[in-house]
């Protein structure tokens, strides 16, 4: 019967580790899209800012 619960231990900590490591990966998918998603933001705010640069420059 110990035999029995070891195997059954082990076979959850295998399945365990590939949940963990696919929600690793899941993580690491999110991050790198918010990262871009940030990215974007940035870049169209300092459009938006040199626009407004521009247009100030214009009617001094």
């Amino acid at each position: 019967m110990e035999g029995r619960l070891e195997d059954r231990v082990r076979a959850l900590e295998a399945r365990l580790e590939g949940r963990l490591v696919a929600l690793e990966e899941g993580l690491a998918d999110l991050r790198q899209e918010v990262k871009t998603e940030i990215n974007t933001a940035f870049n169209k705010a300092m459009l938006l800012f040199t626009a407004i640069g521009v247009v100030l420059a214009l009617f001094r």
